[in-house]
């Protein structure tokens, strides 16, 4: 079963599929009334008891710890009794309904989330490391737009393509029930002559004339890598020089993996 599930830094829009916006820091943001949480896009739930505590940030900040042991502090924080048992609890919630857990980070590398999400997914029982599908999506988008949308940490982007991802959205349908991950390749549509990033779909949304796709852990692709070395999932043979198409299912590179 495919969880529900994602992590969203808090106060910024809400995006499709989210789902339940839960707070999982020890304060409230500052300044904000109490009835303009949801409103303006901080959480629909405060789940405090989530969140690092005070002593455990105090010490981070003023100590020059390590993010390392950082994250294996709060690990601990939350292996205790109460934690544990709410973390158990966002696991099966996950299975039923769309859910996301946040913090006020900008960069998810080093915010507390991107441990309580590897938690929730290892308390269902998902790998927390799921192996990618042997077939994948291939598109171009602007390169200054994409170094944007991973220099935020956690690499969680939106973009908007204008053809209908039917074939798309079935792969992705297909990977979520093999518990598998939909890796889409992007090359720069100034210059498409190189791949230059790589992510995970997230979830696709078909519309009337185009597509919304949302996906996550946007990362450079190392090495210097062309689209001619993709193979077409629909003919079998690499990518031709000079193939302009902004959209295609293509087998999974070896270098990816």
């Amino acid at each position: 079963m495919t969880l529900k599930f994602r992590t969203v830094q808090l106060g910024t829009p809400r995006q499709p599929g989210e789902g339940l916006r839960i707070g999982t820091v020890r304060r409230p943001p500052r300044g904000v009334p109490k009835s303009e949480y949801r409103e303006r896009d901080f959480f629909d739930v405060w789940l405090p008891i989530l969140g690092p505590s005070q002593e455990l940030l105090a010490t981070f900040r003023s100590s020059g710890q390590s993010i390392d042991a950082f994250f294996r502090g709060y690990a601990a924080e939350m292996a205790e009794t109460e934690p544990r048992q709410v973390i158990q609890l966002l696991a099966e919630l996950a299975k039923q309904t769309p859910i996301s857990v946040g913090c006020y980070c900008a960069n998810e590398a080093i915010c507390h989330r991107s441990v309580l999400g590897e938690l929730i997914r290892a308390a269902a029982g998902e790998p927390t490391i799921r192996p990618l599908a042997a077939d994948c999506v291939y598109t171009i988008a602007h390169g200054d737009e994409l170094r944007r949308i991973a220099d935020k940490g956690g690499g969680q982007g939106e973009l908007t393509e204008g053809r209908r991802w039917i074939n798309a959205a079935r792969l992705l349908r297909q990977a979520q029930k093999q518990n598998e991950s939909l890796p889409i390749v992007f090359a720069d549509a100034t210059d498409c002559s190189r791949l230059i990033f790589w992510g995970r779909l997230d979830l696709i949304t078909i519309n009337q004339t185009d597509t919304n796709y949302a996906f996550s852990k946007l990362r450079p692709i190392r090495g210097r890598h062309a689209p001619q070395e993709l193979v077409l999932t629909s003919t079998n043979k690499t990518i031709a020089p000079g193939f302009i198409r902004p959209y295609a299912l293509v087998r999974t590179p070896a270098f990816l993996r």
